[in-house]
């Protein structure tokens, strides 16, 4: 398993190195989860989404995707770059749990959504985490199309500190595709 190599918070670029339109078309997202209430506030999807980060601190993956969903029934509407950074989320908790396949769906309407809002940041990190997943299942080339773009955004945004964890990232994939006799593309030099 690859580690996480970013996740995003709320209404803030905070990545770490530990690692839609207005409409979601995953339907394990847009059924209506039998324990969330019909009409959910933005104070009870703060909530959700503070209790998803604290399981996902006691690496409790599943209940983290259950409470980022109930956020996500709020935010969907009312907050669609939350929502973004709650569909990453997602995907997130689903690569911790291996399953990369789960992880790159969600990581694909994440991205959809951040490039409809204009979320470049969150764009950045979301190609970062589609990435990883890649890496994950041994599909470097695919791995590096997306961190070349994550690096591009951030590069353009001018975090210096994630274009770094990025390149390094890009060197790691370049190296275990080297290993793996697939290599195609210069290691990237930071």
């Amino acid at each position: 398993m690859s580690p996480r190599f970013l996740t995003t918070a709320r209404q803030f670029h905070l990545p770490t190195l530990a690692v839609l339109g207005l409409l979601c078309v995953c339907p394990s997202l847009s059924a209506q989860s039998p324990s969330v209430p019909k009409a959910i506030s933005a104070k009870d999807a703060d909530a959700h989404y503070a209790r998803a980060e604290t399981l996902e601190a006691k690496y409790q993956w599943a209940s983290a995707i259950a409470e980022y969903k109930a956020a996500y029934a709020y935010d969907k509407t009312a907050r669609p770059k939350d929502a973004a950074t709650e569909v990453n989320n997602i995907g997130s908790a689903y690569d911790s749990l291996s399953q990369y396949d789960k992880a790159l769906t969600y990581y694909q309407q994440a991205l959809h959504i951040q490039r409809r809002v204009g979320d470049r940041a969150g764009e950045a990190v979301t190609l970062g985490n589609i990435g990883a997943a890649y890496n994950s299942l041994s599909q470097y080339d695919k791995a590096l199309t997306y961190l070349q773009q994550a690096l591009a955004i951030e590069k353009e945004i001018g975090d210096t500190e994630v274009e770094t964890a990025i390149l390094a990232f890009i060197q790691k994939v370049q190296s275990r595709q080297s290993q793996n006799g697939k290599a195609d593309v210069p290691i990237a030099k930071p």
